[in-house]
């Protein structure tokens, strides 16, 4: 935890079953039904060079808890604010917080990627006297190209959509993921919508951005019925969704002051897949923070098939969904930063007597072969697609990967049966060697049978002097 005091109300970041609502604690969720930011935050906490863009009416420029880490900003309506809201335009504040409000200084909350840096965009305001927001197509399409081209955007964070596709909207995107950092290509994540319908909304149906859908802290889809008790909206589903985050009384920045949702400088209340695509995007930063080299196309995969497929959901190979098993109401299921930070660093840690010279050099399970290659660690493959069939036994052979010094090793192999992130659950330990030695293991593994999930093969290896 860090030492904002409002921290502990970001159930999104750690859940245990209970958000604040500004005066109390409610007990209604999920123990652990988070993303596991906290966690995250011992691989990274963000790193400063990556920028993300919140496209919004706008982000308070001087807010207290996000001046920090703000940038020079930009506004597409020609208004000349520089990225700065008017009146009580708090929406893009609020994403703002949720992504990179500063942590460990004393007062309000931490964003997910803390470290990095907010690029405010301005694309709309609300006209006097009315509630709704006033946009053009242009402007929208002029936001998302400067975002990328003029500011370096890393990674566009988009809490809006509705409307009738343009075609001058669906080139910047196109422009933005082929073309951003420098061609590896920018990250796009739009928020899925709000009517508790299928499709989801455009821009978010495009399949060259990432749409977000809203979880409860229930680990459900956002939807009426939800444990939330927010019973006048749902996430929108079905084709086109990608992922779903947290969406549901968040606790983020408010425009500091009287102005805004509350007349303070924070909301412990703000929802809507408006809430989830920046939860989402600041798990994305947090990814390129660890590997900025990764492509658009790596870390979107990276951000998908990290998801963890929670709910009382059937998640199924589908056309169209290259990144794992997936659901209709939930995507590839709801995201988890640990997971996701991981599988970016490219390699588990070693440990042991000497890290450089104890690693996993292959695995070989049945047919199917992993070689690492790799010290200081092994190889985290999470692209690879081994198939076991329940109830059969596999040969394996298992060999570590010393550099100078031999070292009597033992082998253990799990199967995280829930994708959960964590091999603690009973059962998930299928292979143990036993003796120690300091040569290949060869052996075999069963395939035990446990209904209604997938599984995952992980093996680690453990030196004893």
């Amino acid at each position: 935890m860090t030492n904002d005091p409002a921290q502990i109300a970001q159930w999104s970041q750690d859940n245990d079953g209970r958000y604040w609502n500004g005066n109390a604690w409610v007990y209604v969720g999920d123990d652990d039904a988070d993303m596991d930011v906290e966690p995250a935050w011992n691989i990274t906490t963000g790193s400063s060079s990556i920028k993300i863009a919140v496209i919004d009416e706008g982000v308070d420029l001087d807010h207290p808890d996000l001046i920090g880490n703000m940038l020079a900003g930009y506004d597409a309506t020609g208004l000349g604010s520089g990225g700065n809201p008017s009146g009580d335009d708090a929406h893009g504040t609020a994403c703002a917080g949720i992504i990179a409000a500063v942590a460990n200084n004393s007062i309000g909350i931490a964003g997910n990627a803390y470290g990095c840096k907010i690029i405010p965009i301005r694309i709309a305001y609300t006209p006097a006297g009315q509630t709704n927001w006033y946009t053009t197509t242009s402007w929208q399409a002029n936001a998302i190209n400067w975002a990328w081209q003029t500011a370096g955007a890393d990674i566009l964070s988009n809490s809006w959509g509705g409307g009738s596709p343009s075609s001058l909207v669906s080139s910047a995107i196109t422009n933005a993921v082929n073309n951003g950092r420098a061609g590896k290509g920018s990250p796009v994540l739009f928020s899925a919508g709000n009517d508790d319908q299928t499709p989801v909304s455009y821009p978010s149906f495009y399949s060259n951005v990432i749409s977000v859908g809203a979880s409860s802290m229930c680990d459900e889809r956002k939807s009426p019925d939800s444990c939330d008790g927010e019973t006048g909206w749902g996430s929108n589903y079905g084709t086109g969704l990608d992922i779903v985050a947290p969406g549901v009384k968040i606790a983020t920045c408010d425009i500091a002051g009287t102005a805004g949702y509350n007349g303070g400088d924070y909301t412990y209340s703000f929802n809507g897949t408006s809430s989830a695509c920046p939860n989402a995007a600041g798990a994305m930063a947090l990814i390129l923070s660890v590997n900025p080299n990764l492509t658009q196309t790596q870390a979107r995969s990276l951000l998908e098939l990290s998801c963890e497929r929670t709910g009382d959901y059937l998640y199924e190979t589908t056309s169209g969904q290259p990144n794992g098993p997936w659901n209709n109401e939930m995507g590839y299921g709801r995201v988890n930063a640990l997971i996701a930070c991981i599988a970016a660093t490219g390699y588990c840690p070693g440990f042991g007597n000497s890290t450089e010279d104890e690693w996993i050099a292959s695995v070989s399970i049945g047919a199917n072969n992993n070689v690492s290659g790799n010290n200081l660690g092994y190889g985290y493959f999470t692209n690879l697609n081994w198939s076991f069939t329940q109830g059969q036994s596999y040969p394996l052979t298992l060999s570590p990967g010393y550099t100078s010094t031999a070292y009597d090793e033992f082998w253990t192999i799990w199967i995280d049966f829930n994708k959960d992130g964590d091999f603690n659950d009973a059962g998930e330990l299928v292979y143990d060697s036993g003796a120690p030695t300091a040569g290949d293991v060869t052996s075999n593994m069963a395939i035990p049978f446990c209904s209604g999930y997938r599984r995952y093969p992980h093996a680690g290896g453990h030196a004893l002097q």
